[in-house]
This record gives C-alpha cells, sequence and structure tokens, in this order.
C-alpha cells in the first residue's frame, strides 16, 4: 500500500509499537473513526477512515471503492483537526466531535449552570451539547445547532430540548465552559463515551492536541 505500513484501530492495538507503522485506518463509520481518533491521539498517527456505515462525513472514502484504494489515498490530503479538553476527576478527556451532558433519567429533565467568560446562565432540558467544528454536523445539528466550517475558530454550545428559554451560543475557541451540576443526575460523553457522573464542576476548552485525517480532494 504505497510503502506505508499500516494497522487497523481496534482496542487490541494500543500495545503496538507506534514505530512499525504509519498511519491507523478506520473501517466503519464516523463512530468507528472516532473512536481511532483517540487511539491516533495517544500514538501521534493520522487517520484514514474507509466508510462500511451509514454516513461517514469523516472517512475518505467508501468501502465500495476499496478496489481504487490506492489512487484515492495518492488524492487525499491531511487536515488537522483540534480537539475538545475537559477536566473531570482531575484527569483530562478529549474530545474530536463533541462533550455532551445529557441526562440520566429519561423521565426527568436536568439543570446545568454554564459559566462563560464570567457570565453565568442555567440551562433546563434533556442535555447539552458543546462541539468543535468538527463535530458541528453531527449531534449539534441534529439538535439545532450551526454547522460550522471546519476551519473556524469556533465551539458550539447547543441545548437539548431546553424548557427554559436557554438558547446556546457559539463562541471564540480561546474562551473556557465551566458547567455546574444544578438539579437531577447527568452523565458526561466525550464523542459518545460515558466518562461519568457530573458531581462537580468541570472546564471545557480547546485542546492544544489535534489529530490529523485523510480527507478525499475531490
Amino acid at each position: 500500500m504505497l510503502g506505508h505500513e499500516c494497522i487497523l484501530a481496534e482496542k487490541d492495538v494500543e500495545d503496538i509499537d507506534e514505530n512499525t507503522y504509519d498511519l491507523i485506518i478506520s473501517l466503519g463509520g464516523d463512530g468507528a473513526l472516532l473512536n481511532a481518533s483517540h487511539l491516533a491521539l495517544k500514538k501521534n498517527k493520522p487517520v484514514f477512515g474507509i466508510n462500511s456505515g451509514r454516513l461517514g462525513y469523516l472517512c475518505a472514502m467508501d468501502y465500495k471503492d476499496i478496489n481504487e484504494f490506492n489512487e484515492i489515498f495518492k488524492s487525499c490530503s491531511i487536515s488537522k483537526r483540534y480537539l475538545l479538553q475537559l477536566k473531570y476527576h482531575n484527569k483530562k478527556y478529549y474530545a474530536l466531535n463533541d462533550i455532551v451532558f445529557g441526562k440520566e433519567n429519561f423521565g426527568q429533565t436536568i439543570t446545568l449552570n454554564t459559566v462563560i467568560d464570567n457570565i453565568e446562565e442555567t440551562m433546563k432540558g434533556d442535555g447539552l451539547i458543546i462541539s468543535t467544528p468538527t463535530g458541528s454536523s453531527a449531534y449539534n445539528k441534529a439538535a439545532g445547532g450551526e454547522v460550522l466550517n471546519i476551519n473556524l475558530p469556533l465551539l458550539n454550545i447547543t441545548p437539548i430540548c431546553p424548557c427554559n428559554g436557554y438558547e446556546g451560543s457559539i463562541i471564540d475557541d480561546k474562551e473556557i465552559v465551566q458547567v455546574h451540576p444544578n438539579k437531577g443526575n447527568t452523565r458526561i460523553f466525550n464523542d459518545g463515551n460515558d466518562i461519568g457522573l457530573l458531581d462537580e464542576a468541570v472546564t471545557i476548552k480547546k485542546s492544544k492536541k489535534s489529530i490529523s485525517l485523510y480527507r478525499h480532494n475531490q
């Protein structure tokens, strides 16, 4: 394959010496690529996504075109995507798409307090999404948030089914967002992974870390 050594992104390859391969290939949909992105962050390798799922928005090619792999690979460029950083229980978590605060009990709403630039607001509803421009076209879009160009230095804050007039906002990516628990059990997710219960104030900001995705130049 064009002189490149590669591995498939699976959970059991985390201990493989990163000096033995040049890139990580994700086979699946966008969910598989998101999982691969967390491995890529640890190993400092670019990710090439092959879509065998549904949308495959983040993938560089579709599986049906696998016979043209070499030609498509040659036509790709690498796109750097920044990540969100969440600090929770003195540990740092990262997300390519989004950090989501969602209610644990489906039959109840939750109340969260957000602080941005020393301005505090209260959100009551089903949850809250903080997304990167990369993730703005995913859950954020489904919840009614704006889709952002991937190169814009912005963050998207979008409520999920708010019932108190909280509208969310688009903010400069230099801002730090604090989320405080108020009422109701809230769980925290990074790129769909359940981190834990929101039992203390957490901070979210743009990370200095990034990952590289292969992108098809059509």
